[in-house]
């Protein structure tokens, strides 16, 4: 539950980008080049980090933290957008592909960086049988992947259009707080404190 959740979260925020970005730079093929890379970029950074402090402990309280600053950082970027894309619309490079570059950075990297994290920690969590390794994490990209197709087809068809970016950011502010939850059901299962866990959270 947790993979689909980020996965579609991933693919939200990626469509709704392009919506945020647009007024103010476009919506060319350099804007969406810069767009899905710079994305791309804080989810490698995060599968990375996430991968090596997974390692370090398999922690649901830290798991949990990072989720939830994932969805206050996706939750406040509607405050803060305008103000950013205006400064650097005045007092940027002047040049579409720079402006976009920085945007992308301030608005976007950071969530992308931590909702990156939250895989290779569910994949640590998972693997508690090495002869079933295999499985479990083509399982659990499968969740990811389908999450992520969910997120694309209801954003771009439907959530728009519907809502506007703004309450779409605030809807996956809403799925990764969900996503919490569905950790917290999962530490329960575990025999782990409920109460610890809300506790510390």
């Amino acid at each position: 539950g947790l993979v689909f959740c980020s996965g579609t979260a991933i693919m939200m925020l990626e469509m709704v980008a392009i919506r945020v970005i647009a007024p103010f730079f476009g919506a060319d093929f350099y804007v969406w080049t810069l767009l899905i890379g710079i994305i791309s970029l804080g989810l490698s950074v995060g599968y990375g980090w996430g991968g090596k402090m997974a390692d370090q402990i398999v922690d649901y309280v830290k798991l949990g933290r990072i989720i939830l600053i994932a969805a206050i950082l996706v939750s406040f970027i509607r405050v803060v957008d305008i103000p950013i894309l205006l400064f650097i619309h005045q007092h940027g490079p002047k040049d579409t592909r720079w402006d976009t570059l920085l945007a992308t950075l301030a608005l976007f990297f950071i969530p992308s960086l931590l909702l990156g994290m939250i895989f290779p920690y569910t994949a640590r969590f998972a693997l508690k049988h090495l002869s079933k390794a295999g499985s479990m994490v083509g399982n659990l990209y499968a969740f990811s992947t389908l999450g992520s197709i969910v997120g694309t087809f209801m954003t771009g068809f439907f959530l728009l259009s519907w809502l506007g970016h703004a309450w779409v950011l605030t809807l996956i502010s809403w799925l990764l707080c969900l996503g919490t939850w569905l950790l917290i059901q999962e530490a329960k299962s575990q025999n782990y404190s409920a109460t610890q866990i809300q506790t510390e959270l």
